[in-house]
This record gives C-alpha cells, structure tokens and sequence, in this order.
C-alpha cells in the first residue's frame, strides 16, 4: 500500500511533504504526495490571525474521510484543542526557530543570502532603530505586532497576506517598509531555488531569541493521522519521529495551553531542552495601545523549572479631568490624544459628537467557533 501524504500545495508546504516523503522512502515505504487546498489558502480577507490552525482543518478533515492517510504540517499553525479523532504522530527533526525583519536592500543591512548563511542576532531595539518613524511592518500575527508596538508605538501594522513568496514581492513593490518572517521557511524555501530572483534585493537582520521569542512550534513539522489508525501507524513513526523535537514542542503547547491557546494573551514561547524564553502580552493590549498607555509584558528566560507564569492584567486607565481649571475639549471618538496629551501634563476632557459602537459579535472567533463558521483549523 502507498501512504497518501496530505499537503497544501504552496512551495513550502510542499517542501515539508517532500521531507516526509523522501523519509518514508528512503526506509523502504512507498508513498505519494497529495496536494490539497485549505480555507486558510482560500481566505483573502478578515483577521486570519484570529483562527488558529485555519490552514490544517481541512486538511486533517481528509484523514477522517480516509481520502488521505498521513496530512503534514507546520506545527505552529496547530491549534492546543485538536479534534480528539486526530492524533499526532510523529515531529520531524526542527529545523531554526527565529524571526526574519526583512526590509529592501540597503547599505550597512546584510541580504538575505548572508543572514541565512549565519547565526548572529541583533537586539530587538537595535533592529528598530534602523526605521523611521511611522515606518510600516508587514504582519497579520497578533503577536508580532503587540512585540513591536511595545517597543515602538509610532510603528504601522499593515496586513500583508499570501504565501511567502508574494509577501517577499510586497516588500520589494514598496507597500510597506518591512517584514517579519520565520527564518526556517526562508531557509526551506531558499533550499528550493525559489528566492532565487527576489533574494538579492533583500536585506535581513535576524533578532536575538531572547528579545523576541517566536510561535510556540516554530520551525518543526508535525505528522497527524487519524486516531483509529494511530497503532496501524507505528512503523512511520518510528521513521519519522525525533524525540527531542517532540519534547520541545509538547512543552510549548503545554504553556501555550496556560496562557489561552494563543487567543487570549498572544504569546511567544521557545523551549529547547530545559530552558525556555516566553513573552506574553495583555489580553487588552489592543485597546490599552488605542488609549496611548504603555502595556507591560510578562518575560521570562532561564529555567523551565524556574518558570513562575504570571499572565499580564493591566486595566484600562480614565482621563483625569482638573474641573477647577481651564482644559482642552476633544469632540473625536477616540480617547488615544486626550489620554497622550493628559499624560504630558495638558489638560484635556473628551466630548465626542458622535457615538460609535463596536459590534463584537462581528468580529472574527477563534478556534473552535472559527471552525465552525469557515470549517477550517
């Protein structure tokens, strides 16, 4: 029998079934790759980072159907509550866990080419010196851009969508100033020739691990099948499988578990062996930023066991308003300038002319209402 290797069919995802393929032939199993569509591939608009794992439910929905017999994907995408028909059955070896700022070639900027080649790391700060003010970064993660905007409030998000490649192209066509990209998909990519004909236009500072760390599973490649057919399934685990990635990854999701699965506090945690570094932000960090308040971060390296988890509540604050002497009136919606300038000292007192209400409802779900509104993971 040939195993059917469920995959998206992007370059990377294709790269990533092709490791588990040249695997289980290289140990004598015949195999055969299935390219499949996702949701995730399909959606072009709302917040994709708000549905965790929306580019493996369809695709874990073919093992369920028997269409496939193993889906491959990248573990980060991989939401903490699985389907419980859904096992995992094996990690590849991980491949880098870092972040990529990558902007358009300049002087004193090492190219993409040569970042990849090495392993040195700047300070998260000393990246961002290197940006004007207001200066736009390209990413839809809500984590990525809450690390940003602690560090450099005047920096604008933009949603920057499609595959690496094309988010590559955005960059070179000028639609933002920069973007944030995990390492180890460039560095796939790059295997394939793919960035062949935009690498050299690249620049890429590589951030310190410490300052920034990534997507719980970053940079390791899990193997699902269906729960029924996990023991069936044994043999290619033990062709696939690396013991120490699971280890890592396992205890990454076990703190991500902790924190809300990544939808209430956005989260960055790395685990290698018995250290680990995590940063989380607020749950509310969004609406503390809109308010022009620093938010505090909960951070942490050193020892896994040394680790004391204490998930950041920060409240939102109200503009003091001095009734006894003269104050500036703002008629906007928004608090953001009465608080930025109550904060430096100028009397202020906000008296908008129109009522606004958000409707929350509306907003994107994550997990499992996102599923079941766009059937994805």
């Amino acid at each position: 029998m040939s195993i059917r290797i469920g995959t998206r069919a992007s370059n990377l995802a294709m790269w990533q079934a092709t490791a588990v393929l040249n695997a289980l032939t290289s140990a004598g199993l015949a195999a055969e790759i299935v390219p499949l569509t996702s949701q995730g591939d399909r959606s072009l608009g709302g917040q994709l980072s708000a549905s965790v794992g929306q580019f493996i439910h369809s695709i874990d929905d073919r093992l369920l159907s028997g269409e496939i017999d193993i889906a491959v994907h990248s573990s980060k995408d991989v939401p903490v509550d699985v389907d419980r028909r859904i096992r995992s059955l094996a990690y590849l070896e991980r491949g880098v866990t870092d972040d990529l700022v990558l902007m358009r070639k300049t002087d004193g900027v090492p190219s993409l080419e040569e970042t990849l080649a090495g392993t040195s790391s700047q300070s998260l700060a000393s990246i961002l010196d290197r940006f004007e003010h207001g200066a736009t970064f390209g990413t839809v993660s809500g984590r990525r851009q809450s690390f940003l905007l602690s560090q450099r409030p005047d920096i604008i998000p933009l949603a920057v969508r499609g595959h690496v490649e094309t988010r590559l192209q955005r960059l070179l066509e000028g639609r933002v100033d920069a973007v944030i990209l995990a390492e180890v998909g460039l560095k796939r990519l790059d295997s394939t020739g793919a960035l062949d004909r935009l690498k050299d236009a690249i620049g890429a500072l590589r951030i310190a691990p410490q300052d920034w760390p990534t997507a719980p599973g970053q940079g390791a490649v899990v193997v699902h099948c269906a729960a029924e057919r996990f023991d069936e399934f044994q043999p290619l685990k033990a062709v696939l499988d690396h013991s120490p990635t699971r280890a890592n990854v396992e205890a990454e999701r076990r703190l991500l578990q902790t924190v809300g699965g990544g939808c209430l506090f956005p989260a960055g945690i790395g685990v290698v062996d018995s250290q680990v570094h995590i940063q989380v932000s607020p749950k509310n960090w969004r609406e503390i930023f809109c308010q022009g308040v620093p938010y505090t971060m909960f951070s942490f390296s050193g020892a896994l066991d040394g680790l004391d988890l204490k998930l950041p509540e920060q409240s939102l604050m109200e503009v003091g308003q001095d009734a006894d002497g003269p104050r500036f009136i703002s008629t906007l919606n928004s608090d953001r300038i009465s608080f930025v300038l109550a904060n430096n000292g100028i009397p202020m007192q906000n008296l908008p002319v129109v009522e606004l209400s958000p409707k929350f409802e509306s907003w994107p779900k994550c997990q499992t209402t996102a599923r079941h509104l766009l059937r994805h993971d």
